[in-house]
């Protein structure tokens, strides 16, 4: 692998120990670097290559490697820990890097307040179903879920 080390080391910016080390080379389509292991193993992420070529040991395949700076083509060690998926989510959200816009806000919406509103009020009379409301509204039954149990369009009382 001393290969890999030449070819890895080749493609990163190393700048200060506390800064973050750009990844030059291939990046995927969300931002993580990519790098060839060999034919038979295929193509891999960077900042997994950086904890390998760090401590000598791949990190675990049922574990994710997270950033604790946030930017995805960083591949400092010092800025890498191993954690479950659960912990990359959570640190995505306290981050703030995952908002996508609800309720009206988003591009696709077919609902507004006014209909959301209605939405729950007819609901709570009863004789109805979800998938009925779904139908009277030309939506999916989930995205009555989620209008119903406050997944979305919180803000609407």
């Amino acid at each position: 692998m001393k290969t890999l080390a030449k070819r890895f080391w080749k493609k990163v910016d190393k700048r200060g120990n506390d800064a973050c080390w750009e990844w030059l080379g291939c990046k995927s389509t969300g931002g993580y670097g990519k790098i060839g292991l060999t034919r038979a193993l295929g193509s891999t992420t960077a900042h997994r290559v950086a904890i390998y070529l760090n401590t000598g040991e791949w990190p675990p395949a049922d574990k994710m490697v997270c950033h604790t700076c946030n930017n995805r083509a960083c591949v400092n060690p010092a800025h890498l820990y191993i954690g479950t998926h659960k912990d990359n989510m959570l640190d995505r959200d306290t981050a703030g890097r995952c908002n996508p816009p609800k309720g009206i806000e988003h591009y696709r919406s077919k609902l507004n307040n006014k209909k959301a509103k209605a939405i729950r009020e007819i609901y709570a009379i009863g004789g109805i179903t979800q998938r009925q409301l779904a139908r009277l509204y030309g939506v999916n039954c989930k995205s009555i879920h989620q209008v119903l149990h406050n997944i979305t369009w919180k803000h609407v009382n």
